[in-house]
């Protein structure tokens, strides 16, 4: 998905934001940055699912006979919901970094752009 590395996307983007060299240089200089945020991003999510609580969720949801341990359930799920809040957090930090460089003129036409390219890469009918 695009939207999960923004330097890169809005750098998709350049010539409908009419970018300025030294934005399309701290923009590439972003990328690699972002894209080393994703990874670990990406690192953390997995690693929480793999954490002892969360298998206990998953297991408890593919047994259909087991006794319900709701209160595990419930502490799986909490810790389920603050990796995925971290990782929500970290992508908007990534996002406003980007943003940061760009002037108010060019943010306003993001979410038009954004559609534009989401509904490019629909199949046609």
């Amino acid at each position: 998905m695009r939207l999960q590395h923004p330097a890169e996307w809005v750098l998709e983007a350049r010539a409908d934001l009419n970018l300025r060299p030294d934005q399309i240089t701290q923009l590439e200089n972003l990328v690699l940055a972002q894209r080393d945020s994703q990874s670990v991003r990406m690192t953390r999510m997995m690693s929480s699912m793999s954490r002892p609580r969360v298998s206990a969720l998953t297991t408890a949801m593919t047994d259909w006979a087991s006794p319900i341990n709701e209160q595990a359930i419930r502490d799986a799920a909490c810790e389920q919901s603050r990796s995925m809040s971290e990782s929500m957090l970290n992508l908007i930090r990534d996002q406003h970094a980007v943003g940061a460089i760009l002037t108010e003129a060019q943010r306003v036409q993001l979410p038009a752009i954004q559609s534009k390219m989401m509904m490019s890469g629909m199949p046609k009918p």
